[in-house]
């Protein structure tokens, strides 16, 4: 028995600590917190999870880009939760969020102030009308 409460106890430190990892869905709940000013309790509440079943959801990898539904599901279905599908809604927002964030910090030589910027070479005469030898 001092076993089983021992390994518990492991679990658990490593469920916290990649709750705070990168690739780890304790990371999206938590933006997703933030922006949707709720506590920790509303969306455990959200998702009917209890405690430890909710420590064990934050640290799931996340769901794989080509499965996401379906991986995001099945992670709701093995941590117990009484609302599975508040917690697929809730990924797929959550990578939304994600994928507008990384866009807006892309720092692409044709991003200029969150404007298009467009590539061309300014020596070029763009009015003249291409010659047939040029094409």
């Amino acid at each position: 028995m001092k076993n089983d409460l021992t390994d518990d106890l492991l679990l658990n430190k490593w469920y916290q600590y990649a709750a705070k990892q990168k690739g780890f869905v304790g990371i999206w709940l938590r933006r997703l917190r933030e922006q949707q000013k709720i506590t920790l309790g509303q969306q455990r509440n959200d998702f009917g999870a209890n405690e430890d079943d909710f420590a064990k959801l934050q640290g799931m990898p996340l769901p794989r880009p080509n499965q996401f539904t379906k991986d995001a599901r099945r992670i709701a279905e093995s941590c117990h939760l009484a609302n599975p599908s508040a917690f697929v809604k809730a990924m797929l927002l959550a990578r939304s969020v994600e994928r507008n964030s990384s866009s807006e910090t892309n720092t692409s030589p044709l991003l200029m102030n969150g404007s298009y910027q467009a590539a061309y070479d300014a020596d070029d005469d763009l009015d003249k009308p291409l010659d047939e030898d040029d094409e």
